[in-house]
């Protein structure tokens, strides 16, 4: 059975929309208690999604231009999130959140080639996965500055 990019599409923008969603209902219902797969899922995803946007909206993107709007899509939901929860927003909280959705869209941007589109957001999003299950398990924090 193949598929065409707009159904892999469609079917990775309801995962990802569904990731949030159930990240934000738990966030609403217990504050502070997120469901971290759900979370890292969801980051990861719209990464990738917002990349995939920007290839299809701009006629000669640049990588910043990708990886910036990667970037933001991956994180704003977030932010947003625990902002209308009263929460510091959790990428001022854990620093390697920001850094792991920076560095799948990095490897997105850079696998994307035509017709393959599917497996460089797939390479993308594990990258973010991986990230930030490795900096969870290893309690791993990028450098503080100090006063």
């Amino acid at each position: 059975m193949k598929f065409s990019i707009d159904t892999v599409i469609l079917a990775i923008e309801l995962v990802g929309v569904l990731s949030f969603a159930a990240s934000g209902a738990m966030t609403g219902l217990r504050k502070n208690m997120d469901l971290f797969g759900v979370c890292i899922l969801g980051l990861g995803i719209f990464t990738v999604m917002g990349i995939q946007i920007a290839y299809t909206r701009v006629a000669e993107p640049t990588v910043f231009l990708l990886v910036f709007v990667g970037v933001v899509t991956g994180v704003g939901g977030g932010v947003l999130r625990d902002m209308m929860a009263g929460n510091t927003p959790y990428i001022f909280v854990k620093h390697v959140y920001a850094s792991a959705s920076l560095a799948g869209a990095l490897v997105c941007v850079l696998f994307w080639l035509p017709g393959l589109e599917v497996y460089a957001m797939g390479a993308g999003t594990v990258t973010v996965i991986v990230i930030r299950i490795l900096s969870a398990y290893y309690h791993w924090n990028l450098p503080h500055a100090h006063d």
